[in-house]
């Protein structure tokens, strides 16, 4: 187990935002595969070309409750700081090329 001092400065949105997605980068490092296309002060944006979730739930033919996963991810970011957003339009599980998942600092 790694034990690390936190660079957060609490409530500090732009701080927060980093972290999260540092954090996001180490959890889905296994069960994903994606690309970082935008690392800004205030917006951190990825494509994920594969998930795991995506590929399982397709095999079954049960998307419809493979979303329950893709559901978290706003839910996630909020409770991480209510200042943050999240966007994303397009999903694996829907049979997109990717999923797109921009998060962001709102004003």
């Amino acid at each position: 187990m790694e034990i690390r001092e936190s660079k957060r400065i609490p409530g500090d949105p732009s701080a927060d935002l980093h972290e999260f997605c540092d954090g996001l980068d180490r959890g889905c490092r296994v069960t994903h595969q994606w690309v970082r296309v935008a690392d800004e002060p205030n917006r951190v944006k990825y494509n994920f070309t594969k998930c795991m979730w995506a590929e399982a739930f397709s095999s079954l033919n049960a998307t419809d409750i493979g979303h329950w996963f893709c559901d978290t991810d706003e839910p996630a970011i909020k409770a991480y700081n209510p200042r943050l957003g999240f966007k994303r339009t397009k999903t694996l599980m829907d049979g997109d090329a990717f999923c797109d998942h921009e998060f962001y600092v709102m004003s």
